[in-house]
């Protein structure tokens, strides 16, 4: 526990950083990039309109419990910072801190990923193949920008 605890410290301060980049509205060719990659997906899956309506469904669904999770990851986050530059830092209350982060962290990957399983699961075969495609290309982009799409 105790060679774990430097390690994920070291990567929560990374997300920190990480987490602070992202759509800004000083990047409008960034932010629009992003809006057409998104919709350029959705044309080119060819979807019914039965299929745009059930994605659509999903990406509200989604996006509220992103949302929730977001919120919940700052507010532990400002508290984790609170608490590691107080006078008399608590390394248990930090334990703690850094493991409810993890914790909401893994359920945001969760959710992402279930999303994505749930989309996939009203596709067609051919458009299941384009959609891994598209998608891959989409996160290795997103790799570069950090704070990418995430309601599909």
């Amino acid at each position: 526990m105790k060679k774990v605890i430097p390690f994920v410290l070291l990567l929560m301060l990374g997300s920190l950083v990480m987490a602070q980049r992202g759509p800004r509205k000083d990047r409008p060719q960034e932010n629009r990039e992003r809006r057409e990659a998104k919709g350029d997906m959705l044309d080119r899956l060819e979807l019914t309109e039965d299929q745009k309506a059930q994605i659509e469904e999903y990406r509200l669904a989604h996006m509220k419990s992103m949302q929730s999770l977001k919120n919940q990851l700052n507010i532990k986050r400002a508290e984790l910072q609170a608490s590691i530059t107080s006078d008399n830092p608590e390394k248990k209350e930090i334990d703690v801190l850094i493991d409810e982060i993890s914790n909401l962290s893994e359920q945001q990957m969760t959710a992402r990923i279930y999303h994505q399983l749930d989309v996939r699961g009203i596709l067609t075969e051919e458009q299941k193949v384009k959609f891994d495609l598209l998608h891959q290309r989409l996160g290795m982009k997103n790799q570069r920008h950090p704070g990418g799409p995430h309601g599909f």
